[in-house]
């Protein structure tokens, strides 16, 4: 009696985990394509430098679950958006920048 109580714990565990494993498959494959992005912010004709800049959907605006793509200048003002990890790019659509 002990064994098979044991063998449905294990049983419910396997059924817990692959549901787990599935659910991560299922949002992996609902990213959204991604394009290459890249821009140059210049303030006064100069390079700004440690600028944090984010794109904001207009349609989603205020929206927890929105894609946020995001970057930070480098010393020439340069940088390359990232939304699912760094520089991978951003999807398309029409955005608002915040820049801090």
């Amino acid at each position: 009696m002990r064994i098979d109580n044991h063998r449905r714990v294990v049983a419910g565990l396997l059924m817990m985990l692959a549901g787990a494993i599935a659910a991560g498959c299922r949002e992996a494959t609902l990213r959204v394509p991604l394009h290459p992005t890249t821009g140059r912010i210049l303030v006064d004709g100069k390079p700004a430098q440690g600028v944090e800049v984010r794109l904001h959907p207009a349609g989603e605006l205020g929206s927890i679950d929105a894609l946020t793509p995001f970057a930070a200048t480098g010393e020439d003002g340069g940088f390359t958006l990232g939304t699912y990890a760094m520089e991978d790019g951003a999807p398309e659509g029409r955005y608002r920048v915040t820049l801090f």
